[in-house]
């Protein structure tokens, strides 16, 4: 609007404003983001990784089973490559999408 009001040409105010708005954008998102906690909130599932669940649908090698854990299921992937039967325990390691990537525990 200021380049409009002082003369400028279509051209001038078209560069004005993508400059101007690049700056801007540039200089508040980190403002926004931190404002606004994008990315930042945990979830519950989180709080699995570390504990131990009962699978109830066999886990072979590269194909996904079903684990129990805090009285839900999901569906697991063993991050080793042998069979993990049912009623055996395994490890929540981590969480890749919606899947728990387990390990079994040894028996000791």
């Amino acid at each position: 609007m200021l380049s409009a009001l002082i003369g400028l040409s279509i051209t001038w105010q078209i560069l004005f404003f993508l400059i101007s708005s690049s700056f801007l954008i540039y200089f508040t998102r980190p403002f926004a983001v931190n404002l606004l906690r994008v990315g930042k909130e945990k979830t519950n599932a989180q709080s699995l990784i570390g504990e131990i669940g009962l699978v109830i649908e066999e886990i072979a090698p590269f194909e996904t089973g079903l684990v129990k854990v805090w009285g839900q299921i999901w569906t697991a992937k063993s991050l080793d490559t042998e069979i993990i039967h049912r009623k055996e325990k395994v490890r929540i390691i981590s969480i890749v999408g919606v899947k728990l990537m387990v390990k079994k525990l040894k028996e000791e």
